[in-house]
């Protein structure tokens, strides 16, 4: 179940960035949706990492934008690896699970592509998100909320 969420739907299959619990732990979600019904469903298409993460993920998107070739983000067996290539002459950002072959690491299918000016979209709907969840739990990004006695 969603807890918050930021829809992001500047591409045909609108992607949401959603901040929820899943099995006791705060996750972030970054997923392409459909809609059916009226209403916006999940696709397998994205990724989805301990909240704890995002700075990491937000950092790794900027450098990424800022020219390194490759960010990886660990995520246990299938770490996140934030990728920037080319098609058709545009610049497209990955955000996508990897995994192990032969030596090699490999692109899964569970990812979400985005332009240039999506993925800066995309990391202002992550700093939402991480506002939201620090508001939450304070200490979750190490900041530690202050109580007056």
């Amino acid at each position: 179940m969603t807890d918050n969420h930021v829809d992001l739907t500047f591409t045909r299959m609108p992607i949401r960035v959603s901040g929820h619990t899943y099995k006791g732990e705060r996750k972030i979600d970054i997923r392409h949706h459909f809609e059916k019904d009226g209403k916006l469903l999940p696709t397998q298409k994205g990724i989805q990492l301990p909240i704890a993460a995002l700075p990491t993920l937000k950092d790794a998107i900027g450098k990424v934008m800022n020219g390194n070739r490759l960010e990886k983000v660990e995520n246990g067996a299938f770490p996140v690896f934030v990728d920037e290539n080319e098609f058709n002459g545009k610049k497209l950002f990955h955000v996508r699970h990897y995994y192990v072959d032969n030596g090699e690491w490999k692109p899964t299918s569970k990812g979400v592509c985005l332009s240039a000016t999506n993925a800066k979209a995309l990391i202002m709907a992550l700093e939402e998100i991480e506002q939201k969840e620090s508001a939450k739990v304070p200490s979750l990004f190490g900041r530690v909320a202050m109580v007056e006695a």
